[in-house]
């Protein structure tokens, strides 16, 4: 992440002449920011940016070079940030460090110098370091955290605390605050190595009620620190109570209503303890025990404060009663401050004043007179106020009404006593009192009970009140309860039955016929009122009175009330008809009985066995019909509510006639050679019954050596389950031994078999006859049609399935091979128009439950033929092969060309399915050839095949034998192959070129060199002598004019007396353009390619030659006016890539191939020639070069000769020398080599010309395309996004010099251009140059590559 500085380290820039300075802080491990101001628009174009920490360069940097590096201890931390035509570049420091500290130096050089600008600025580095921490120390020294909350401390009491902050540079400043108000404190500082160092400060302050909730903060600033590093403390601080409040009550309450004291303490810290105080007795927990249950226990809550004391609210709840009238409520508050400094606790007091309804008491609460007696009641109340608004008395909660002294007197507020005159039962009852006065009524809290005694009346109730059965020998209690009298206790009672005495209570022995004589009985302490009747029979049975006596005397009899006594009824009866009980007849049981019981019996209850018949209750039973389970005993009794009377049982006995139960089937069949054949029947008789067997009628002999059946015979017993009686089960065996081959005869066996029993005196004998038919397997099986032949789309007939078999046959159809059922039944149907996939073999099955058997039928479903061409080479003739597939298979084939209407008779060979026609070399056209085939069903729709004339003519290889499926795959195959080498060569070029970068620009070179672009003077020595006298020649020309490079790394020299451009053709331009002509006349004579392209080309290539005004003479070299030259390096190697070619067959080995004959030595590196055209002419010398003198040694420079010929004809002598040359390129001093990649095709629009040609060229002739664009058979044509991948265009100037230094060129490069002097034929490379029709827009050289070198000299000829 980069940090600019900003805000908070912001640069100060300060000019001084042509030379800046900033003022730059940053955090040691930070990435800084080195800013350096590029006026470019002012200063010119950028040459490089170099960065010195004070005499040490850190950093260099071009843009124009490419290079960018760190040196010294800044590698890999520092990298420069600029991008072309900014007003500003960044030099990056990574992980900033404490000794990074210091002034730094950006030097800028540009192109041309000129005034007022600053090439060379400054930047003061300061390297911060934040602090490491801030703490707070108490007075000893021991460490506070930060956010503590220290304390408590008392009102008054002194506060020591120290704030410390270290481990930053520069060492922080440190202030005490509290809130927003800065305190005093006393600073101090220790300083450390490299300005860090640590700051304290010392607080002392006076804690006071000023300080509740004070946060007192600590801050340590620095110019490192973006935000105030704090640490801060809480200071609990306890104060005293300010002020106590008692609310709630402010003159009197009424009884009843809710009394809420509340008692406010305000301004305690830790929060104020309040107590409440009834009188002098604590109330709540600190109480003992409560005055009154109606003080409850008081509620206590803390509030607090923003200024962090406490408020402590306490509510004393209470409903207000008669009690506390008068009383005195006290609150007292205290907390540690005030029992610390022995200070008296707050306190507040109110007095109750409670106004309450009259609290009224009646008396006496118990008078008991007789009839016509006076009665005084008494009213008694206290109440505030005293004075009474009203008097009311009740009887029995009912207002007693005063008639105004006839027979009650007083009840008022002047007097509240209540008199009854000649007291009745009426006045019987409860009495009570109620009072009002200003506050309310109220009624008395006891009452007085007035009793008034007289006879009693009664009634009589009986327990249980229903009626009784005499089998439960129940109790039975009578009441004689007393309806009314006073008092309600009766003394004595007299019990009657019928109206008859038959008891008086109690029984004391003396006839009780006077209160007074009860009274004085000492054996009556049992209740007279209750009788107990015990084991209640049928002789307690009637109506029963009393009459009871009290104080008062003998009242009047009771009603009569009935006791019921129930008892079950007597002995039953049980008869049935009919005697003789049969199966699946009707029986009638019939239940009788004498005693009926009480209430008379009229349901009855049936038993069959242990379980009874719930569904009926009548005195018959009728069974309908007779089963197994009427065998048993069956039981009557009546019942009533009174119980169950005794039962009677009888058993019935059931028989049964012959019946069956298993009868024989209709039919029974059995496998003729079945090891075990039998039958078997089951009869039901009761009594038992015999079997017998007879076939055909007749009985069967049993016993006999030669019988040949046995007869095996059991007897089941009954079975509930099923309802059948005793059974006979009797089976019929076949002995198989005694039949011959132990086999039944299909014929003779079939026969009618009967199961027959004897008769019983209960019913006939039966028997069931069955058809028993001797069966086999399906046999014989056939089908109506073997072989069905049908025209595909038709209905086939139906074909029939026959079998023979018994039990008879099923059918079922399926295809040969495939378990799915195609249909059912013995006849195949197939309704619908058949495809040939239906046909095939089809299988009928016959089968029955003995087995199956199968048949075949086969469906021939003739076709049209189909057919399809392939091709072959078959001894370098192509073959057509056409397969046909038809049913029937008799096909006849006829080969035809489409769009013509001969049939092809010839070279056609027919094998079955199978025709071959092979073709003729001699067909040159494109043609679609026809193949049909024909069977009796029709002709085939016709089957096509595309032959071009080149697969007609050639050798069509193994790629025209494949089909399109393996085309496919191969071609996947190939791209993917390709796709790969791609990538591994892109990654290879990735890396190489991080390794050639890394390595670029680190050689040294002297200063001087720069000044001699020609290289080596040794050079001279070197050349040939012809070369020698060439330089000698030139020499007299006039010197080269030096000029300052137009771009780094370039320089120019050019003839000042002569231009590169002739204007005026000499006398060899004729003769160039004739021979190009002639040339091209020869080459249109070869007839390879067409005629008229080729003579089109001729006039175009000489109307271009003429344009170029080429001046060749092959004699005489120097009459060349300019050359641009390639500089060779000793012990290089020129490395060409060979253009493609297409040989033509049948010609020889190509003598000018050199793609066997050239080393693929490296190309000449450019990549470490930066220093060496760095513009330091005459400055200075460059960072980390020591000066050398000149030396031979090899250099890598790319450089255009001061002197053409000369240069020339070194390049030629330097490349005769080579041994990796052919002998005919070493001969031609033409044969320039050039490293510029000819890319492969022109862009779309562009018009291209080629070079001159010295001789006829059949194989590489540019034959003009549209737009005038010439193209090679070596270099095939692509579209334009294509070539704009290799476009760089150089600008070339009129003086024929290529300024740009750099291109990029491929490392498999070509020679360009090659020009022969030779008249026999050699192949020619032709360098492609773009001609721009414009006079401005000089002809631009295209080429592409991947790699960043000079650029290669060309030899251009004008």
């Amino acid at each position: 992440m980069l940090f600019v500085v900003a805000a908070l380290l912001l640069p100060v820039l300060r000019v001084q002449g042509l030379n800046t300075q900033a003022d730059i802080a940053g955090l040691v491990g930070d990435t800084m920011l080195l800013p350096c101001e590029i006026d470019t628009g002012k200063c010119g174009e950028l040459h490089s940016i170099k960065w010195y920490r004070g005499s040490s360069r850190i950093f260099v940097f071009s843009e124009a070079a490419k290079i960018a590096r760190a040196e010294g201890e800044y590698a890999g931390r520092a990298e420069l940030h600029y991008t072309t035509n900014m007003s500003r570049s960044h030099l990056e420091i990574r992980q900033l460090q404490l000794a990074d500290e210091a002034v730094y130096k950006c030097e800028i050089t540009f192109l041309e110098v000129r005034e007022g600008c600053a090439v060379v600025q400054f930047v003061n580095l300061t390297a911060l370091i934040k602090p490491e921490y801030v703490k707070v120390l108490k007075e000893d020294g021991s460490e506070i955290s930060s956010s503590t909350l220290i304390g408590p401390f008392q009102e008054g009491q002194e506060l020591k605390l120290s704030c410390q902050s270290g481990g930053g540079k520069p060492i922080p400043d440190i202030t005490w605050w509290n809130g927003t108000h800065k305190l005093p404190g006393a600073f101090s500082a220790d300083p450390g190595p490299n300005g860090v160092g640590t700051g304290v400060n010392r607080l002392q302050v006076t804690l006071g009620r000023g300080d509740l909730g004070a946060k007192y903060e600590c801050k340590a600033s620095s110019r490192a620190l973006s935000a105030d590093l704090t640490a801060s403390i809480e200071v609990d601080v306890n104060v005293r109570p300010l002020r106590l409040d008692l609310s709630g009550v402010e003159e009197h309450v009424h009884e009843g209503t809710e009394v809420v004291l509340t008692c406010q303490v305000t301004g305690a810290r830790p929060a104020a303890n309040i107590t409440w105080f009834n009188g002098t007795e604590p109330v709540g927990r600190h109480a003992a025990a409560t005055t009154h249950a109606a003080v409850q226990q008081p509620s206590t809550k803390l509030v607090k404060s923003s200024d962090g004391t406490y408020e402590t609210q306490s509510e004393l709840r209470f409903k207000a009663t008669r009690h506390e009238n008068g009383e005195t409520l006290t609150c007292e508050a205290t907390n540690p401050v005030l029992v610390e400094q022995k200070e008296r606790p707050l306190k507040d007091t109110v007095t109750l004043e409670v106004l309450y309804p009259p609290s009224v008491f009646v008396s006496p609460e118990n008078v008991t007179v007789n009839e016509s007696t006076d009665v005084l009641l008494f009213c008694q109340f206290d109440a505030n106020p005293a004075v009474l608004n009203s008097v009311q008395w009740l009887r029995d909660g009912k207002p007693v009404v005063l008639d105004g002294g006839q027979h009650y007197e007083g009840g008022t507020p002047l007097q509240t006593t209540l008199l009854i005159k000649n007291a009745t039962r009426v006045d019987q009852g409860t009495y009570s009192c109620v009072l009002e006065n200003a506050v309310g009524k109220a009624e008395s809290q006891n009452v007085a009970y007035v009793a008034i005694y007289y006879k009693p009346s009664v009634s009589l109730v009986m327990e249980p009140t229903a009626g009784v059965s005499e089998t439960e020998r129940l109790n039975i209690t009578l009441v004689c309860r007393v309806e009314g009298g006073n008092p309600a206790s009766l003394l004595a009672v007299r019990w009657y039955l019928d109206k008859e005495l038959l008891k008086e209570l109690p029984d004391c022995g003396v006839q009780v016929t006077t209160p007074s004589a009860a009274e004085n009985s000492t054996f009556c302490d049992i209740d007279p009122s209750k009788l107990l009747l015990e084991s209640v029979g049928r002789n307690f049975h009637g109506n029963y009175s009393c009459e009871g006596m009290n104080e008062a005397g003998w009242g009047p009899m009771s009603d009569d009330k009935e006791l019921v006594v129930f008892y079950p009824p007597g002995q039953a009866t049980l008869t049935y008809e009919p005697a003789r009980v049969v199966k699946r007849s009707s029986v009638t049981l019939m239940c009788s009985i004498t005693d009926l019981g009480r209430p008379e019996a009229t349901s009855f209850k049936w038993l069959r066995g242990q379980h009874p018949i719930h569904e009926v209750t009548s005195a018959n039973l009728t069974i309908d019909p007779v089963n197994l389970e009427t065998l048993s005993n069956f039981t009557c009794l009546a019942f009533n509510e009174g119980g169950e009377g005794e039962g009677a049982t009888v058993f019935i006995d059931v028989f049964a006639p012959p019946t069956f139960i298993e009868r024989l089937p209709p039919y029974h069949g059995a496998l003729m050679n079945a090891e075990q054949v039998s039958l078997s029947c089951r009869i039901e008789c009761q009594p038992a019954c015999g079997v017998k067997w007879l076939k055909d009628g007749q009985p069967i002999a049993l016993g006999l050596p030669s019988s040949r059946y046995t007869v095996k015979t059991s007897v089941l017993p009954p079975d509930p389950r099923t309802n059948d009686f005793e059974s006979v089960v009797s089976t019929l065996v076949w002995d198989m031994r005694q039949w011959p081959n132990h086999e039944l005869d299909r014929v003779h066996d079939n026969a009618n078999y009967t199961c027959e029993s004897s008769a019983t005196h209960v019913g006939p004998g039966v028997k069931s006859t069955t058809f028993f038919g001797v069966e086999y397997p399906p046999e014989n099986v056939s089908v109506s049609v073997p072989v069905l032949s049908v025209v595909e789309g038709h209905i086939p007939e139906k074909i029939l399935c026959n079998a023979k078999a018994y039990p008879e046959p099923s059918y079922q159809w399926h295809r040969e091979n495939d378990t799915e059922i195609s249909m059912k039944g013995n006849a195949l149907i197939l309704n619908y128009p058949i495809p040939r996939s239906k046909g095939g073999n089809y299988v009928c099955e016959a089968f029955n439950r003995h087995g199956n058997i199968t048949h075949k039928t086969f469906i021939n479903v003739l076709h049209k033929p189909e057919c399809a061409i392939t091709q072959r080479e078959v001894h370098g003739k192509l073959v057509l092969i056409c397969n046909a597939s038809a049913n029937p298979t008799e096909v006849d084939f006829t080969w035809k060309i489409k769009n013509e209407n001969e049939t092809i008779e010839e070279n056609i060979e027919t094998n079955g399915l199978t025709s071959m026609l092979t073709l003729e070399s001699r067909v040159e056209n494109f043609r679609t050839y026809l193949c049909f085939a024909n069977n009796s069903v029709g002709m085939s729709i016709p089957c096509e095949r595309d032959i071009t004339a080149y697969q007609e003519r050639s050798n069509p290889g193994w790629w025209a034998s494949l089909d399109n499926d393996h085309k496919l795959i191969f071609a996947s195959i190939i791209t993917g192959a390709l796709l790969m080498v791609i990538v591994i060569f892109i990654i290879l070029c990735i890396v190489c070129r991080r390794k050639r970068v890394e390595d670029k620009y680190n050689n040294s070179v002297e200063l001087e060199e720069r000044e001699n672009p020609e290289g080596d003077t040794n050079l001279e020595s070197r050349q040939t002598p012809a070369a020698a006298g060439e330089q000698q020649q030139a020499s007299s020309a006039p010197a080269a004019i030096h000029r300052w490079p137009l771009r780094p790394g370039v320089h120019v020299h050019v003839n000042g007396a002569r231009n590169l451009m002739v204007a005026t053709p000499t006398s060899s331009t004729a003769s160039s353009t004739t021979n190009f002509i002639r040339a091209s006349s020869q080459y249109s004579a070869s007839g390879i390619v067409g005629s008229r392209k080729r003579s089109v080309h001729a006039r175009e290539h000489a109307k271009a030659t003429h344009t170029v005004h080429p001046a060749i003479n092959n004699n005489n070299p120097e009459s060349h006016p300019g050359v641009v030259t390639l500089k060779k390096l000793d012990g290089s190697t020129v490395q060409v890539q060979p253009t493609r070619k297409r040989k033509k067959p049948g010609q020889g080995p190509n003598q000018f191939d050199i793609r066997d004959r050239l080393s693929q030595e490296p190309s000449v590196d450019g990549d470490r020639q930066f220093y060496e055209n760095l513009p330091f002419h005459g400055i200075q010398s460059p960072p980390n070069k020591n000066q050398r003198s000149k030396s031979t040694k090899n250099r890598k420079s790319m450089q255009f000769s001061r002197h053409p010929s000369t240069s020339s004809s070194s390049s030629s002598s330097s490349l005769s020398s080579s041994s990796a040359f052919p002998n005919n390129v070493r001969n031609n001093r033409t044969y320039i080599p050039n490293h510029i990649h000819v890319p492969s095709a022109p862009l779309s629009g562009e018009h291209y010309y080629s070079g001159s040609v010295t001789g006829p060229q059949p194989n590489h002739y540019y034959p003009p395309e549209r737009n005038g664009v010439h193209h090679s058979r070596t270099m095939p044509r692509h579209p334009p996004s294509y070539n704009n991948r290799f476009h760089y265009p150089s600008p070339i100037q009129p003086n024929g010099v290529i300024y740009d230094p750099y291109s990029r060129i491929s490392q498999s490069s070509q020679f360009l251009p090659q020009i022969h002097q030779q008249n026999n034929l050699h192949e020619h490379h032709s360098p492609v140059l773009r001609a721009d029709n414009a006079a401005d827009n000089p002809p631009v050289l295209k080429f592409h590559g991947s790699e960043l070198v000079p650029k290669a000299s060309i030899t251009y000829i004008y």
